[in-house]
């Protein structure tokens, strides 16, 4: 089932409570106060599914452009390289997870799934699936640990739209471009490898199967040739070789339609390089000895690639036009050895809208403070160099660029790039000049909650600090994966920026331990707390060890594993080793067996303990603060068959015992929601086996907790389940800013149509209607 509503649109989730709690009539296509539409931070791993920008040539001369990616959430997005706004998203379940995408004229070929793979074609201006079929090889099992790096899609070189897919199974299948049908595939035969690393490239007779054997220190090269007709393989031979790491060390260069294949590696002995077509004859792998590094830009089909010395010193190689059969040196950049005044150079190929390829390396330099690119012109054998201004404390760590150029003259070349960061960060530029931000890293929102900042003031702590901006300012901070905090403008939703919860020990790195659990403490001034992954604590603003954080001892942050979650206790007394004047301590842990496997854990809003207004006899409203510290947690659980079973608990985050227990039975446990309204746990399910007083369906049930085990006026645990007639695609409740409890539940159903929000009880004159994409 592919999701429609993307849980990566980050809402101001207070603006609907104060819709909704003030509201007893319907409120129809009321617009948002603003929102912001997210893909996720884009992968930059593998060549395979990075970034790229591509050109959509129009009958009338005319060439649009697209900024094409893959992103951890599992999206597969198009995005406006002018101004970077979304064009389309096509969102991918968690189970069917995006190897690889190529992008050909007005098409896209996807390659997703793990245990049964999907090839889809998608049109490159909407995202619309025009076909997708799933790929079949019989008696075959899955390659274990198998991942595409960098060619397990090539379009077929000959006049046809057909295309090749390497599969996880070892097989080749040769599909029909226009609808997907299967016209062969090639299984591997006795003497052939199986290795969960290869690569592939296709001329118009053959297809070539580059496999990468594991030896014990390196990998040894085995190239399998099939008949791009038939089917048939042609013949097989093993290759001596050294690689250390396939997904980086070897590529592809040369155009396949002039039979130019050629395969290049990098060993410690130096480069090697051997046209594939003479393999049937014997020919030996011919030597780039003072090389040891290739990289690939994205410009095989050219012939073009960066080879790098030992020293670092990198050379732009091609493959001699004249003689195919040589490579050679084309430019070599100036002063690009290795040196501590710059960062490790980044390699990137682009076009022109005619077609021309164009090549660049950008580093950050220490002592101009800036970032440099040195733009390749090939067919000048020219250099365009410029310095552009990029804060790696604020951006962090360039990690992947993609590149096209507009060139108006045969002296005028603009590159136009767009920048991948450490922190999330997704920009684009024009040469020198900064065109649009994307902060993707709030797609993986960790924790969200209104603080008032304190004032900071002074001059010099504006310069030095950069959380002094934000002044007193009421915002939105959120910290995601990777160790970031966000300040949002409630009015308009407008980013005040970003600090990291630890500094850089230079511009050139960052601090990378993920924020597993994260919390506000005290009130003036409130501090969110965030605790990382080797339990090291951070504080925004940061805290002194002469300040105290109230309320800190009453905190329990969750630490979850696999198949255990344990609580943790802050303690105003630093760890040995650490700045922070703060510490854990662990006050207690679950084991839930070795057949369950934690998917998400839900705890309550943390800002101000939860109140739930309660009627008096005197028509007045008693707000009663819980002092509960509840923890929902959702696992899955292998049952007495194949099928898995999710399981819903909720658990004393203070003592942690068991507070309640229920199986759902078969289903994914990802797509079971769950959120804390007060004292009330509520989650919703498909429950997908029909019984004799029930049918199938979604289902939401509210679990109401009753008062702390052992205070006088302790209820019963009491549940409701409600059939509903959609699937939610998420769970919010609603709060006051100052943590008043409105019993509302927010239940989105689909992006065609309007998210509910009604209370436990189904209240269905309090309603929210908003278009989302």
């Amino acid at each position: 089932m592919r999701r429609f509503l993307s849980p990566t649109t980050l809402i101001l989730a207070t603006w609907l409570a104060t819709l909704v709690s003030c509201s007893s009539v319907s409120v129809t296509n009321k617009p948002a106060t603003w929102h912001k539409t997210l893909i996720g931070v884009p992968q930059t791993s593998s060549p395979a599914s990075s970034p790229i920008l591509h050109h959509l040539p129009l009958r009338d001369g005319k060439v649009l452009g697209y900024l094409l990616t893959s992103t951890t959430k599992n999206i597969l997005a198009a995005l406006d390289p002018i101004g970077g706004s979304v064009v389309w998203r096509h969102i991918l379940d968690d189970d069917d997870y995006l190897e690889e995408f190529r992008a050909n004229h007005d098409g896209i070929m996807a390659l997703s799934g793990y245990d049964v793979q999907n090839v889809r074609l998608l049109e490159v201006k909407t995202g619309n699936v025009i076909w997708e079929t799933q790929l079949q090889a019989p008696n075959l099992d899955r390659l274990p640990e198998f991942r595409c790096i960098g060619s397990c899609i090539v379009f077929a070189s000959d006049e046809t739209p057909d295309l090749f897919v390497s599969s996880n199974t070892g097989s080749i299948h040769r599909l029909n471009g226009l609808t997907g049908a299967t016209k062969w595939t090639w299984t591997p035969v006795d003497n052939a490898p199986l290795t969960p690393l290869s690569k592939m490239i296709a001329t118009p007779t053959t297809v070539f199967l580059v496999h990468f054997v594991k030896s014990t220190s390196s990998y040894k090269i085995h190239v399998t040739a099939i008949d791009s007709l038939s089917g048939e393989q042609v013949f097989t031979r093993a290759l001596p070789a050294g690689i250390l790491d396939p997904s980086a060390d070897a590529i592809f260069v040369g155009n396949p339609r002039k039979d130019e294949a050629t395969l290049v590696w990098a060993q410690q002995e130096g480069a090697r390089f051997l046209r594939l077509s003479t393999l049937k004859e014997g020919r030996s792998a011919q030597t780039l000895a003072e090389y040891k590094k290739v990289v690939d830009v994205r410009l095989g089909p050219y012939g073009i690639f960066v080879a790098l010395k030992a020293d670092g010193s990198s050379s732009v190689m091609r493959l001699d036009p004249e003689h195919s059969q040589w490579i050679t040196v084309d430019w070599s950049f100036s002063d690009s050895a290795s040196a501590p005044s710059r960062s490790p150079s980044i390699f990137t190929g682009g076009f022109d809208k005619q077609g021309r390829p164009y090549l660049s390396r950008t580093f950050w330099s220490g002592y101009f403070k800036a970032c440099s690119m040195e733009l390749y012109v090939p067919h000048q054998k020219t250099i365009k160099g410029f310095y552009y201004s990029f804060d790696t404390i604020q951006n962090g760590v360039m990690l992947h660029t993609a590149m096209d150029v507009a060139s108006s003259q045969e002296t005028d070349f603009v590159p136009r790039f767009v920048i991948t960061t450490s922190t999330g960060s997704f920009q684009m530029w024009q040469k020198d000049r900064k065109l649009w931000l994307r902060e993707e890293a709030l797609a993986h929102i960790a924790s969200a909650v209104y603080v008032k900042l304190p004032h900071l003031a002074g001059q010099n702590a504006i310069v030095s600090n950069p959380v002094a901006r934000f002044s007193s300012q009421l915002g939105e901070l959120a910290t995601d994966g990777s160790s970031l905090v966000y300040h949002f403008h409630p009015p308009s939703g407008a980013s005040l920026g970003s600090v990291k919860s630890k500094g850089f020990a230079s511009p050139q790195y960052q601090f990378s331990d993920s924020v597993v659990d994260a919390a506000v403490v005290g009130n003036h001034p409130a501090r969110l707390v965030m605790i990382d992954d080797h339990h090291n604590i951070h504080t925004y603003p940061p805290t002194t060890s002469q300040q105290k954080l109230e309320s800190a001892s009453h905190m329990t942050f969750i630490f979850p594993s696999k198949s255990q979650v344990a609580g943790y206790r802050l303690s105003e007394s630093g760890r040995s080793g650490s700045s922070s004047p703060l510490s854990t301590q662990q006050t207690w842990s679950m084991f839930f067996g070795g057949d369950e496997f934690i998917h998400d854990v839900i705890k309550p809003r943390s800002q101000y303990p939860t109140v739930i207004p309660t009627a008096a006899g005197n028509e007045t409203v008693a707000y009663n603060p819980s002092t509960r510290n509840l923890v929902g947690i959702i696992a899955s659980k292998k049952g007495s068959t194949e099928l898995v079973n999710c399981v819903v608990r909720v658990v004393d985050g203070t003592k942690g015992s068991l507070v309640y227990s229920a199986e759902l039975g078969p289903g994914r446990c990802e797509e079971v929601n769950a959120v804390f309204i007060g004292d009330t746990f509520v989650y919703s399910h498909q429950d997908t086996v029909a019984s004799s007083d029930s049918a199938k369906g979604f289902r939401i049930t509210a679990i109401d907790l009753g008062t702390e085990p052992g205070a006088k006026s302790q209820t019963q645990i009491q549940q409701r389940t409600f059939a509903v007639g959609f699937e939610p695609k998420f769970l919010a409740a609603t709060h006051t800013k100052y943590g008043i409890a409105l019993q509302d539940l927010i239940a989105p159903q689909s992006a065609q149509g309007p998210p509910s929000a009604s209370v436990v009880q189904d209240e269905p004159r309090i309603t929210i209607s908003q278009i989302w994409q």
